[in-house]
């Protein structure tokens, strides 16, 4: 192998290292207990309670955005962030994330929606699978990079 592609492949080997990591299987694990929690409050509300849909959604996305930060700053990124302005000035870059977020979602769900697979029998299920691609790569890199403030390449925590 030459110098060029030995390289490379250091490079790709080590990029694979931090992309596939405790910290990514953490943010993976304690974000599908996150969208559990969703669900749950959102039954909970909706048929539980009888709470009209939108209303249902909007109280269960306000649970689940706190459980998010939560578990993202104790268990993921194990934010050492302390002091009660520190800590809103965290919290807040978070929840002003999670809806530039929702506001990505929802407009590459309806570009996927209606323009690029409006030809399928059902473009929502495909969409559906590239936005939430989309949107956990999003989250994923603004939390450890710019709410959390962690560094690209860092040890394991």
């Amino acid at each position: 192998m030459s110098k060029k592609n030995q390289k490379a492949a250091c490079f790709f080997k080590s990029a694979c290292g931090q992309i596939f990591n405790k910290l990514t299987l953490r943010y993976f694990l304690f974000g599908l207990a996150s969208v559990a929690i969703k669900l749950i409050s959102f039954a909970v509300f909706r048929y539980g309670f009888h709470i009209e849909d939108v209303t249902a959604n909007a109280i269960a996305w306000i649970i689940f955005t706190g459980f998010s930060y939560y578990t993202c700053r104790k268990y993921v990124f194990k934010s050492d962030c302390h002091g009660a302005k520190k800590v809103a000035g965290e919290s807040s870059k978070f929840i002003l994330f999670k809806i530039v977020s929702l506001l990505l979602e929802e407009g590459l769900m309806a570009l996927l929606v209606y323009v690029a697979f409006k030809h399928l029998k059902d473009p929502s299920t495909v969409s559906q699978i590239i936005v939430v691609t989309v949107s956990s790569v999003f989250n994923y890199t603004v939390n450890r990079l710019l709410v959390f403030k962690q560094k690209w390449y860092q040890p394991e925590q």
